[in-house]
């Protein structure tokens, strides 16, 4: 690509040269020439004034004759299809040398055919036109890989479609279900036959290749990464079948091992976004396969522990008791990594959606081997020698072509916000006072690089719900991407007419997070690169053991005290429970004003009771973690905020997020505040539904669900301090401790002075439990009690 900007912009149509590796170095050319075409063609005001006509790539005419010089990052089909969002009216076009018999031209041929079919249905339009010897072709069919996302444009319409999680009203269950109806329930039971019927119906549903919807895709997707796990249809969507004579133990217990995860996880509930990043991580599929005997079984437990040559037989159903246990915790940990993935992805979908003035951006995902990932990326030597050869990489991109950088658009964001509270908030006291927060904000964001944006280290709690209300989102998957799965993370932001762009390279090493400028980033708008290492292979996990319910220890001085409590709907007097109602109206207003509005709302009904907050009814206003976390903290680290709170109906999924997100600051404290504020304390009541032996879905048993409630005490500012107190907290309640992997005490004691109205004189916390109502005004402790008699019940029946 040698036309200089001058004879580019003089020609009606741009001509390329496509080069036989599309790497990163002519990607950061291609994007030099996107960024060059938007200052020409647009103005400051970001106006199209004018477009090119065409843009032509042309492929080498020796392009797939040589399997190892041909190669292409995804990240290129994702420009172009930028590059369109930015010229509506330009046509690309790819042409492509003549199919040579023998060689891999043509499958290199139809990976951009399905490239073009993928954006076809994403963007629902054409984004380039394929071509061969000036013939053009389209793709007759779409297929799903196992390699790659499709990309994903995201925009303010679209981001909803991609990330939201579907109900009852719109799960594909009952649409498998209806294209099966019909089917022999023998053919169905059968692995393979089953998901072959379920895949031909499914097509015969979609008429014509154009025809496609968005749904349609994700609903391949799901079905073709579903066929590649050892289960039958019949299964899947709990049809009746009875296991055939043939089948090994081994295969019973790890096929229900499946279902049961698959189950817990709602996969016909996935947004198109965790089907897709299911998909991608189960590109491995073969480690769930079914071991043939229990030699195979055996051999492979090799791989994650020590197995003696010779075994007795006792040492062998103990290793093969330990398979089904690694074998089902490594598939829940798969489907961990899938929701952490696709969240990850939503949050920097969001930051682009937000914070540029178009709106709109790309996201890709596509898994690698390590010859490939060095091939087509500048990555650390250093950092990727610590791999094996054998393991895989997902590589990560979001970019937009974004005119304002991170930087700049988050400093505006803070100056808009300040006048907009001014001019909402009628407490003169309290419009005061966020402008001083706004104004020392503004002032510490005039500091920042766009690498503070991802490092934790940076934040100041105090202000941490002005602060971070942009970049939590980046700071969650930052700190699990860079220190849990030890990535290299690669992030540029920058104005347009930027005189000096600056990037960063941050990868963890030695348990610090090493920061370095970096030259070779692309130079448009934003963009972040994650590279991800995957193991290929099982992973020895923590499987600690679910403890029994343990009978309460509490002394009968404790049920003395907590008589002092009465239970009321409005404010009442101190050694008071004030359940609160949402009575206001908070449909107006901007996402952090409703917050801090409900903050303020909260505070002048507390009087000076304990407050009672119902996380059900506050969904409507908190929607996520994030949204949990600011509300929380700004709710108790202000001077005039709650020293207590207690939370009911929290889903153990939301609860365990919002944990996950407070020890990112675990790390950093500054005085009494870190992983939480000194002497403040929110004690959650969580419901947990029982399912056979274990804590984990729901049982109807004519209509009848087991509930236990379970507290957690969030406290300390350090998370080992919220660990110990707990821990200690579980001895005489029933206690999140119970039902949480990895739980272990250290020599950090429990959080000094653990004082005031939650907890007796001799510093137990007190049992809410028999004062609280569900909504059938039935005490939470009745309810665990009367679930825990209907399971003894069951299991002596």
């Amino acid at each position: 690509m040698t036309l200089s900007i001058e004879d580019v912009f003089s020609r009606e149509n741009i001509v390329l040269k496509v080069p036989k590796i599309i790497d990163h170095s002519f990607i950061e050319q291609l994007v030099g020439l996107f960024k060059d075409m938007i200052a020409h063609f647009k103005g400051v005001d970001n106006i199209l004034y004018a477009s090119p006509k065409e843009l032509h790539l042309i492929f080498p005419q020796t392009y797939g004759q040589n399997d190892k010089e041909q190669d292409f990052d995804l990240v290129f089909f994702g420009y172009l299809t930028l590059m369109k969002a930015e010229f509506p009216s330009m046509i690309i076009k790819i042409f492509y040398p003549e199919l040579i018999p023998g060689t891999k031209s043509a499958n290199l041929f139809y990976q951009l055919a399905q490239h073009q079919a993928h954006l076809q249905v994403m963007c629902e339009e054409e984004v380039f036109k394929l071509f061969i010897n000036g013939e053009e072709r389209t793709a007759t069919t779409v297929f799903q890989s196992d390699s790659y996302l499709p990309i994903l444009l995201v925009t303010k319409d679209s981001i909803e479609l991609i990330f939201k999680e579907k109900t009852d009203g719109n799960s594909f269950k009952p649409r498998f279900e209806k294209l099966i109806a019909d089917k022999p329930i023998h053919d169905l039971s059968k692995r393979g036959e089953g998901f072959k019927i379920l895949k031909q119906e499914f097509r015969r549903s979609i008429k014509g290749g154009k025809s496609w919807k968005r749904e349609d895709l994700s609903a391949l997707y799901l079905i073709e990464t579903l066929s590649k796990l050892p289960i039958s249809v019949s299964e899947l969507l709990k049809l009746t079948y009875k296991p055939s004579k043939n089948n090994s133990i081994y295969a019973i217990n790890c096929r229900a091992s499946l279902v049961k995860v698959l189950e817990e996880y709602s996969v016909f509930g996935f947004s198109d976004a965790e089907i897709y990043c299911f998909s991608l991580l189960l590109h491995m599929g073969e480690l769930f396969g079914i071991p043939s005997d229990e030699n195979e079984l055996i051999d492979r437990m090799k791989a994650v522990m020590e197995v003696p040559e010779k075994l007795k037989k006792g040492q062998k159903d103990a290793i093969i008791k330990r398979f089904y246990l690694i074998y089902e915790e490594n598939f829940r940990s798969l489907m961990q990594k899938t929701k952490g993935l696709a969240y990850g992805i939503q949050e920097l979908a969001k930051n682009m959606v937000e914070h540029t003035k178009s709106g709109c951006g790309i996201i890709t995902a596509r898994i690698y081997n390590q010859e490939r990932i060095k091939r087509l990326k500048r990555i650390d030597p250093k950092w990727i020698s610590q791999f094996s050869g054998r393991d895989y990489f997902v590589d990560i991109n979001t970019f937009d072509s974004g005119s304002v950088g991170i930087c700049s658009s988050y400093f505006e964001n803070l100056s808009n916000e300040k006048l907009l509270y001014s001019s909402e908030l009628s407490d003169l006291e309290l419009q005061q006072k966020i402008q001083h927060e706004y104004e020392e904000d503004i002032s510490e964001v005039k500091k920042y690089k766009l690498n503070n944006f991802f490092d934790f280290n940076s934040i100041k709690l105090f202000h941490q719900i002005n602060r971070t209300k942009a970049r939590l989102g980046l700071l969650i998957f930052s700190q699990s991407i860079l220190s849990e799965s030890r990535a290299f993370v690669k992030v540029a932001s920058n104005d347009i007419n930027e005189e000096y762009p600056r990037g960063y390279a941050m990868s963890e090493q030695r348990g610090t997070i090493r920061q370095d400028d970096i030259s070779d980033f692309y130079k448009l708008g934003t963009n972040y690169n994650f590279i991800v290492p995957i193991a290929n292979g099982f992973e020895e996990l923590d499987l600690t053991k679910v403890d029994d319910f343990q009978e309460s220890s509490t002394p009968a001085s404790v049920f003395l005290e907590l008589q002092g409590y009465n239970v009321k709907e409005d404010p009442s007097p101190a050694r008071n429970l004030s359940i609160f109602k949402l009575r206001a109206d908070f449909s107006f207003g901007g996402k952090y004003l409703k917050l801090d509005m409900l903050k303020e709302y909260v505070l002048s009904k507390a009087s000076e009771g304990i407050i009672v907050l119902d996380a059900i009814e506050l969904s409507a206003i908190l929607h996520n973690s994030s949204d949990w976390v600011r509300f929380l903290a700004n709710l108790q680290f202000t001077s005039n905020g709650l020293k207590e709170t207690i939370i009911t109906g929290m889903g153990q999924e939301l609860y365990t997020e919002i944990i996950n997100i407070l020890a990112i600051f675990d790390r950093a404290p500054k005085g009494d505040v870190g992983f939480w504020k000194q002497d403040r304390y929110v004690l959650f009541y969580i419901p947990i539904k029982h399912h056979f032996d274990q804590l984990e879905t729901i049982m109807d048993r004519q209509g009848i669900s087991d509930i236990f409630w379970f507290n957690s005490l969030l406290c300390g500012i350090k998370f080992q301090h919220f660990v110990n107190a707990n821990l200690e907290i579980n001895q005489y309640h029933n206690n999140m401790a119970n039902v949480t992997v990895g739980f272990e005490r250290k020599r950090e004691p429990k959080p000094p002075g653990m004082k005031g109205p939650l907890f007796s004189a001799s510093g137990k916390l007190l049992n809410f439990e028999l004062l609280l109502e569900n909504k059938e005004y039935i005490s939470l402790f009745e309810e665990t009690t009367r679930s825990l008699i209907n399971v003894e019940i069951q299991d002596f029946a």
